[in-house]
């Protein structure tokens, strides 16, 4: 519907996630023809407890399902030519997978794709499926990924935290200081298991984006009819709210607290995005 009715803007990227299955990447190319831009999202499982129980397939097999997926992509691209077309590649339960091994089927992966350094460069994304790491760890591995990757300038490093040991903000702040470019999340925590990083939650180190929260809160609302106003939500409780209206207040009779922050002091609280 939103293909059909023209609703999605020639400068919007529409992002679609599909496994490495023939089938539902053949289905996946039909969905979106007749958009102006899409990042087609593939990913395959690559641990071990995985590759043996779920796949039963040595390292040498699972490589083969995103290389196949791939090149079957690259065969579907040519079915919606009106369509820029990107990709991005996930080795899904990242934490979980040997780091050598990451870097040995994203570069296959790569090989296959052929990415450029401009319009399409590769997303690869690497998720926290299951939050295993503590926050600082996480970020060690991303920069040793960033450092070890072939044709870095050909990547968008992306970071994918879930919230299992409850550091997904943690985990995305020090993914971004190690590297990363870019940070899925959802929307208030709300849209996929358990609690990804909340995109607005992390953000919101930065004052300008603080100071709207709650309109975008109620907009979220209103859209999705999912509650974002939650007592103790972050940044968006109604408990939260309460302590932000009374340091508003005490700014009226607090010296250290009357001068508004600078522009310098903005960029500082403004993450690197």
């Amino acid at each position: 519907m939103l293909i059909e009715d023209g609703l999605i803007r020639d400068d919007v990227t529409i992002q679609v996630l599909v496994q490495c299955r023939p089938e539902l990447l053949a289905r996946t190319f039909e969905c979106v023809q007749g958009a102006p831009r899409a990042l087609i999202h593939f990913y395959n499982s690559t641990n071990p407890i995985q590759r043996r129980v779920v796949f039963g397939l040595e390292k040498r097999g699972i490589v083969e399902i995103a290389t196949t997926a791939a090149a079957l992509a690259r065969t579907l691209e040519q079915t919606i030519p009106d369509t820029a077309v990107r990709y991005e590649y996930s080795p899904e339960s990242f934490t979980l997978t040997e780091p050598d091994f990451a870097i040995e089927i994203c570069e296959a992966v790569m090989d296959v794709i052929e990415p450029d350094g401009d319009e399409r460069r590769l997303v690869l994304n690497l998720p926290a499926t299951v939050e295993c790491y503590s926050p600082n760890v996480y970020g060690d591995v991303i920069e040793w990924f960033g450092r070890t990757i072939k044709h870095r300038d050909r990547v968008v490093l992306s970071v994918h935290p879930h919230n299992d040991r409850g550091c997904a903000v943690a985990a995305a702040e020090f993914g971004v200081m190690a590297g990363a470019e870019r940070v899925e999340g959802t929307l208030f925590g709300n849209g996929e298991r358990p609690a990804t990083s909340t995109s607005s939650h992390w953000r919101s180190t930065s004052w300008r984006t603080a100071s709207t929260l709650n309109c975008i809160s109620v907009t979220s609302t209103n859209c999705a009819a999912s509650p974002t106003r939650l007592p103790d939500s972050p940044f968006t409780g109604t408990a939260t709210s309460s302590a932000k209206t009374l340091a508003l207040s005490s700014q009226a009779t607090s010296p250290i607290l009357t001068r508004p922050p600078t522009a310098t002091s903005l960029h500082h609280f403004s993450s690197p995005w």
